[in-house]
């Protein structure tokens, strides 16, 4: 997949485009015709350069449902949601201000055949229909996720060592924000679980992340949870929204046959049986969000006022899930990213 041009929207000094990551069935980044490079390379190269120094890092990955083209429409038309919105807001940027945009297609359709370790699990059809995709959200997201979160900091690093060895002023410090929808979350979780392990340096991995409607446990961030560490390595907001009218949700905890609670119904439990009370509701495009997203915490974030079923369809089996992209959540997420304080330069290699 070449690099996408975007429409409109407030994009500072960069160009207006993002790369898509195409992942195959195995998890492995596909290249990219012609030229047959990969686009983390030609990402990671551009983070590298002292000249024009990137200064944010924004992650999008999708969730359930999405081919290669489904997922480059998902992404193209989060993107640009979310950026028209900071040109309506004519945000003046308190520091330099120049976006890489990354987004995360892996192949989440049902209609694709499985793999040869899926087809031979001796699991029943909803393993097939869903939860091999639930399973390939967490294993993906550990595997390339985590490398591609390393790679991108040892890139900033070295871009301060080469700065340094010039006698350069450094760079701005990269800021990281990452934001998934549905089973994206799963994704995103497990890359800074995974690449939170035997990690010595102090350096966060995140300034922000974003679950937008989490089709995973909400219990996932306990200390019991399989991405406990994850708090530890945001130095920002995270920012979970949550409705009580998710059609798509309610098939999730269906196929999880009741015994487990979506992200996205309930928002992240802290432990194992209290929910944080009360949660913050959702306001329109204009609400101040100031002291009530803080750095390092969780924010659960009742969105159902605006992320919900709209028309006048008598059947509708996803409810709001996937209705995320008006201008009141968008002004949610600016203020999430808005949140993290730039960090300290990363270390020199």
């Amino acid at each position: 997949m070449d690099p996408q041009p975007l429409n409109g929207g407030a994009f500072g000094d960069a160009e207006p485009v993002w790369y898509p990551m195409e992942l195959n069935a195995r998890g492995a980044e596909k290249r990219r015709r012609p030229g047959r490079i990969f686009n983390s390379d030609e990402v990671a190269n551009r983070l590298a350069r002292i000249d024009n120094p990137i200064t944010d890092v924004l992650f999008f990955v999708h969730g359930f449902g999405k081919d290669a083209e489904g997922a480059l429409d998902f992404h193209k038309q989060w993107i640009e949601a979310l950026f028209a919105q900071r040109a309506r807001e004519e945000r003046a940027p308190r520091r330099p201000w120049r976006p890489l945009l990354i987004g995360l297609c892996w192949p989440s359709d049902p209609s694709a055949p499985p793999t040869v370790t899926e087809f031979f699990t001796g699991k029943g059809p909803q393993y097939h229909l869903f939860g091999r995709f639930e399973e390939r959200a967490s294993l993906y997201g550990a595997a390339f996720g985590k490398r591609l979160l390393l790679r991108l900091h040892e890139e900033e690093s070295m871009r301060n060592t080469e700065a340094a060895s010039l006698g350069l002023p450094l760079p701005p410090p990269v800021q990281y924000h990452a934001m998934g929808h549905s089973l994206g979350c799963h994704f995103l979780s497990a890359a800074v679980q995974a690449a939170s392990v035997g990690r010595f340096c102090s350096t966060p991995l995140l300034s922000t992340l974003v679950l937008v409607q989490g089709a995973m446990p909400s219990t996932d961030f306990t200390p019991a949870g399989r991405y406990d560490k994850v708090r530890d390595w945001v130095s920002g907001a995270i920012l979970v929204t949550h409705t009580d009218t998710d059609g798509a949700l309610k098939r999730y905890e269906s196929h999880h046959s009741g015994k487990v609670r979506a992200l996205g119904s309930e928002g992240a439990r802290m432990d194992l049986c209290a929910r944080v009370h009360p949660p913050l509701r959702m306001g329109n495009e204009h609400a101040d969000y100031a002291g009530a997203l803080q750095a390092g915490k969780v924010a659960n974030v009742d969105a159902s006022a605006y992320i919900r079923t709209t028309g006048t369809a008598k059947v509708n089996l996803v409810g709001g899930h996937s209705n995320f992209r008006g201008p009141e959540v968008q002004h949610l997420i600016w203020a999430a990213v808005g949140v993290a304080e730039p960090p300290q330069p990363a270390a020199i290699a």
